[in-house]
């Protein structure tokens, strides 16, 4: 079963801000794992393992969803990391506040999903 999430890309001029922070941790010899830049994103949810056959249900939810979502700004003021004690990590960034329109998206997304 493929693992699943849905997100939004992350404009360029933003990944442009956080590839050259990546090159900064670089340069301080952070030995964290650095993703390329064009692939970066804001998850809204995870999934995990889905059933293929629910794909196409989720697709549509989703569509719809983003189709009533008016858009939002999103200020990146939090960061932390994830991975095994001792092993390179995963560095994030995220909002610390979520717009209502965007925390709506995430839970009809969830309840989509239980359906």
């Amino acid at each position: 079963m493929p693992r699943l999430f849905f997100a939004a890309a992350v404009p360029a001029a933003l990944a442009a801000e956080i590839a050259a922070l990546q090159q900064h941790l670089r340069r301080r010899g952070y030995r964290g794992s650095f993703p390329d830049p064009a692939g970066l994103h804001l998850t809204f949810a995870f999934l995990g393992e889905v059933p293929e056959q629910h794909i196409p249900a989720l697709t549509r939810l989703l569509e719809a969803t983003a189709a009533a979502t008016p858009p939002s700004a999103l200020w990146l003021s939090r960061w932390g990391r994830f991975g095994p004690p001792g092993e390179p990590h995963v560095l994030w960034v995220g909002p610390g506040r979520v717009p209502g329109s965007c925390g709506g998206c995430s839970g009809s997304w969830r309840r989509g999903r239980r359906r």
